[in-house]
C-alpha cells in the first residue's frame, strides 16, 4: 500500500503551480477585469497555503484532529481547481485578431466557466473559518514575519470576530494603536453625579449616545500601585476600543475616568448597541428572577449559549481572561433593525471591569471571591488559597467553569441559588471554612447529568459537564485547555440543532 503523500510536498508543489500560473497571465490582470479577480483570489489561495505551511512545519498535530481533516480537504480542493486552471491556460488562443476578452471566453469555455472557477477560488473561505478561529484562539507569540503573514490570513477568510480579536491582541501587545480614549468631560461627569447615575452598571446616554457603565474599584494602596492599576484600566479600555461588537458580543468600550477623592475608582463606559430587550430587565440574571418573564423557547436559549461561548472565545482569542461570568454579566439586547438579523435579541458578555491582560496585569491581589453569589460561579481553584494566602492566577479553565454555570442556569432558568435540592442549598448556603468549593462543584455537576440532556440535549449537557468537570479534574496547560473549550464547548453547541 502506497504511504500518504506528505502534507508539506504536496502544499510546496501546490504553491508552486499556482505561482507559474500567475506568471503564465498576469501580463494581461492590468487590461482585464476578470483576470484580475482571478489574480486576487489565486493570491489568497496561495497565502492560506503558505500559513499552513508552516503550521504543519510546527507539527500537525498541534491541531485539532477536525482541524488537519479540513486542511488536507482544503488542499485537495484547491489541487482540483489550480489543475483544472492550469489546463484551461493552456488553450489560451495566440490569434492576434482576438481580443482578449474573446480569448477568455474561449480558454474557459464561455462567461459561465470562467464564474464557475472564480467560484470554485472563493468557495473555501467559509469552509476553513474555523481553521482560522482556532489558529488565533491558540495562537502564541511569533516573530515578526510569522506574525505578519498570519496578519494576512485573518484579513483574508477571518470573519470581523476574529480580525477585532487580532487588532485587540496588537494593542495589547504595544504593535497597534493604543492611544489614550478621550476621557468623559469633567462638566458631563458632575451633571452625572447630580443625577445620581454613575452607578456600576447603569445605562446612560451621554451626548446623545446610549452608554454602559463599569467601575473598577481601587483599595487603598500606594500610590505606585493606584499609579499602575488606573495605567492596567487605560489599556483594557484601549483593547475593548477595538471590539465590533455585533460579531464578538462584547461591547465596545468608548471611554474611560479616573475619579479620586470620595470614589478611587475608574469607570469604563460601552456603547450600548440597541435598548435592552426589557430596561427594567436586561441582565440575564434579572430575566430568569422574573416571574413575568417567560422562559425562551430551547432554540432561543441555545442560540444564547452559543453567543455566551463566543464571547468568551473572542476574549480569550484577544490575550484577556474575563474573571467574572455569571448571569449578572450578560445583557439581552434588542437587535438592531438595521443589520437585518432574523433573531428579536442578543447575549452581550460585560462586566470587564474585572477583567484582566493575560500574563500582563500590573496588580492582582489573587484573593478568593467572598461574594456569597458570585462564589457560585467560581473555580475550587479560585476560592482555595495556597500557602502563601493566594489563590492560583486565572486562566481559561476558571472562566470556562463561570461559563458551565452560567449554561446551567441559562438551561434550567433558574438561578443557582434558587434550585430546589437541599443538599445544594445547604452547601450554597455555608459560611466561613465550612463553604466547600469543591463540594459544590460536584453536586452541580451531578446536577447536569441528572436533568440537563433531557431539557437541552446531550451535545449541551456535555458541554456544561467539560465546563464542571473537566476543566477540575483535567491537569492541562493553557493552550490545552484553549483546545479543549473550543472542541468541546464551543464547536459542541453550535453543532446543536433543534
Amino acid at each position: 500500500m502506497a504511504s500518504p503523500p506528505d502534507p508539506i510536498e504536496t502544499i510546496i508543489n501546490l504553491v508552486k503551480l499556482g505561482q507559474e500560473i500567475r506568471e503564465r497571465y498576469k501580463i494581461y490582470t492590468h487590461a482585464e477585469a476578470d483576470l484580475g479577480e482571478l489574480d486576487s483570489r489565486l493570491r489568497a489561495s496561495l497565502l492560506v497555503l503558505e500559513v499552513f505551511q508552516k503550521v504543519i512545519e510546527r507539527g500537525i498535530g498541534s491541531l485539532l484532529y477536525r482541524q488537519q481533516q479540513d486542511i488536507i480537504r482544503l488542499v485537495e480542493h484547491l489541487q482540483g481547481v489550480f489543475d483544472r486552471l492550469d489546463k484551461q491556460l493552456t488553450r489560451f488562443p495566440r490569434e492576434e485578431k482576438m481580443s482578449l476578452k474573446g480569448k477568455l471566453r474561449w480558454t474557459f469555455k464561455g462567461k459561465s466557466g470562467y464564474e464557475a472557477i472564480l467560484h470554485e477560488m472563493a468557495g473555501w473561505r467559509s469552509e476553513v473559518r474555523d481553521i482560522v478561529d482556532i489558529i488565533k484562539l491558540l495562537q502564541e507569540e511569533e516573530k515578526e514575519e510569522d506574525r505578519n503573514l498570519y496578519k494576512q490570513l485573518f484579513g483574508v477568510c477571518g470573519g470581523t470576530g476574529i480580525r477585532s480579536a487580532d487588532a485587540m491582541d496588537d494593542v495589547l501587545h504595544g504593535r497597534g494603536d493604543a492611544s489614550e480614549l478621550p476621557a468623559v468631560d469633567n462638566d458631563t461627569l458632575s451633571n452625572l453625579e447630580a443625577e445620581t447615575n454613575l452607578k456600576d452598571g447603569n445605562r446612560l446616554v451621554i451626548k446623545g449616545h446610549l452608554t454602559f457603565m463599569e467601575c473598577r474599584y481601587f483599595e487603598t494602596r500606594s500610590p505606585q500601585e493606584i499609579e499602575e492599576s488606573i495605567f492596567d484600566v487605560k489599556k483594557l479600555a484601549s483593547v475593548l476600543h477595538q471590539v465590533d461588537a455585533a460579531s464578538m458580543h462584547i461591547l465596545r468600550c468608548r471611554g474611560t475616568t479616573y475619579q479620586a477623592e470620595g470614589y478611587n475608582r475608574s469607570l469604563l463606559l460601552y456603547e450600548l448597541p440597541s435598548e435592552p430587550a426589557n430596561k427594567s430587565k436586561w441582565t440575564l440574571a434579572q430575566a430568569i428572577e422574573d416571574k413575568r418573564t417567560l422562559k425562551p423557547s430551547l432554540s432561543v436559549r441555545i442560540r444564547y449559549a452559543v453567543e455566551i461561548a463566543l464571547a468568551v472565545m473572542f476574549t480569550h482569542a484577544a490575550g484577556l481572561v474575563h474573571k467574572s461570568i455569571n448571569t449578572e454579566n450578560v445583557l439581552i439586547l434588542n437587535n438592531p433593525p438595521s443589520n437585518n438579523n432574523r433573531h428579536e435579541s442578543s447575549i452581550y458578555l460585560v462586566g470587564f471591569d474585572a477583567a484582566r491582560l493575560r500574563d500582563l496585569s500590573a496588580y492582582s491581589a489573587q484573593r478568593a471571591e467572598t461574594d456569597p453569589l458570585k462564589r457560585l460561579f467560581q473555580h475550587p481553584e479560585r476560592q482555595i488559597a495556597l500557602q502563601d494566602g493566594k489563590v492560583v492566577r486565572f486562566g481559561i479553565r476558571h472562566d470556562m467553569y463561570s461559563l458551565g454555570v452560567v449554561l446551567l442556569e441559562l438551561a434550567m432558568w433558574r438561578r443557582v441559588q434558587h434550585i430546589n435540592d437541599p443538599d445544594l442549598q445547604k452547601l450554597r448556603s455555608a459560611r466561613g471554612q465550612a463553604f466547600d468549593p469543591r463540594k459544590l462543584q460536584a453536586k452541580l455537576a451531578e446536577l447536569v447529568e441528572q436533568s440537563l440532556a433531557g431539557l437541552m440535549g446531550t451535545r449541551y449537557a456535555d458541554a456544561v459537564l467539560c465546563c464542571l468537570q473537566d476543566t477540575v479534574s483535567e491537569q492541562k496547560t493553557e493552550r490545552e485547555m484553549r483546545e479543549v473549550f473550543y472542541e468541546r464547548v464551543l464547536q459542541s453547541l453550535k453543532q446543536i440543532v433543534v
